[in-house]
């Protein structure tokens, strides 16, 4: 393990984006290049984002013994959510990523589905240095986790809302701008937002008032002014509590005191698979909680269908939400013996535990190594 406290600008990188990054990360990139030569180990794992360590493995001379594993824990060109500054920009990181592909010994994608996509995109010659982690989950973090009795019913999402999306960008530079930008194909961004939440929540004040009065929202992470102000115009700001960020071991602890749980995400056009499954997700199903899974088809809404106490919705449609919720309250009103999701969800996550995911990390590394000193002994 080597620590760099230093920081300052990247001036070898040409990479286009990521400039604050840049100004800082280039004493750590050096210090990586220095190290594989210095100690030769079997393999460099080098985890993304940010995007601009695409670079490092070209600055490694291909006669090198270590072996290069990227680790796509966000599948960069594959994903939907990130804006590029114009479509030339675009082009370029789409070019550096090929690039990244080819020069790596080993490449771990996120996601089945992100997988699937880069092989789709980039060639299925990838496929026998390629694999899919996903983060995972511990065990102890849950082993004991059981759903308070309340008549209260507390509905927990746990990371960043995406409000600024529910308003259109201000002043003239700004919305010329936003039209040079590029992505991968379009995306209702308002799923990462409580509108859509808050919306369904009025359609049950309206039909069934004495169940939108026992919901309370309780949101973990950052606050901005789009989520202040997007939960003072849903109508329910006195039954909504913003926690702000909170450090992992204590998200756990809160976790253990909601009735049930939101799963968000974007949505995308018909036909088209997310790559990315929320981080998130297997947290939220090893707690044994309900979870309100508003999710485009992909991997994650794969996972999370199989799992019991798991109400799927669209990600955009309030009276979708709306069902989801109610299908929720039925199930919280039962006996506690009906409820016992964290052992009946047990056979859909024993692959997502963190020393399965370790494990098949490590025999994969194993295998490439092997496969490198294969190889160099033949030419030999």
């Amino acid at each position: 393990m080597v620590r760099v406290d230093d920081d300052g600008p990247f001036h070898e990188s040409g990479f286009p984006g990521e400039r604050d990054i840049k100004a800082h990360i280039g004493p750590l990139c050096r210090r990586v290049v220095h190290e594989v030569a210095a100690t030769n180990p079997d393999v460099l794992l080098l985890t993304m984002s940010p995007f601009i360590l695409s670079e490092i493995p070209k600055m490694i001379p291909r006669h090198s013994e270590t072996s290069i594993v990227v680790d796509l824990r966000d599948p960069w060109i594959l994903d939907y959510w990130p804006i590029q500054s114009s479509r030339a920009v675009r082009r370029r990181q789409r070019a550096l990523m090929r690039d990244m592909l080819e020069r790596a010994d080993g490449i771990v994608m996120n996601t089945p589905e992100a997988a699937t996509q880069c092989m789709e995109v980039f060639g299925t010659h990838l496929r026998p240095k390629m694999i899919a982690l996903e983060n995972g989950f511990e065990p102890r973090h849950f082993s004991n986790s059981v759903i308070p009795r309340s008549s209260s019913i507390r509905i927990m999402h746990g990371g960043t809302f995406h409000c600024e999306s529910l308003h259109s960008p201000r002043g003239v530079r700004a919305r010329v701008a936003a039209m040079r930008h590029a992505s991968r194909g379009s995306i209702d961004r308002t799923g990462r937002t409580p509108h859509h939440l808050f919306e369904a929540a009025r359609l049950l004040r309206d039909e069934k008032p004495d169940l939108a009065s026992r919901l309370h929202f309780d949101f973990f992470g950052h606050i901005d002014s789009g989520l202040e102000t997007c939960v003072r115009d849903g109508g329910f700001d006195s039954q909504t509590t913003l926690h702000g960020y909170v450090e992992h071991d204590r998200m756990t602890h809160h976790i253990e005191r909601a009735s049930a749980l939101f799963l968000p995400g974007g949505k995308l056009a018909d036909g088209v698979r997310d790559p990315i499954t929320p981080g998130k997700t297997y947290e939220y199903l090893a707690s044994g909680r309900p979870i309100l899974a508003a999710l485009h088809p992909g991997s994650g809404l794969d996972l999370v269908s199989s799992c019991p106490g798991v109400y799927v919705c669209d990600p955009c449609s309030p009276r979708s939400l709306a069902a989801g919720i109610e299908s929720v309250a039925t199930l919280l009103d039962r006996s506690p013996e009906d409820m016992s999701l964290v052992e009946q969800r047990q056979p859909m996550l024993a692959p997502f535990t963190r020393s399965s995911i370790a494990g098949r990390l490590s025999e994969f590394m194993k295998m490439l190594t092997e496969t490198k000193r294969s190889s160099r002994s033949t030419r030999e």
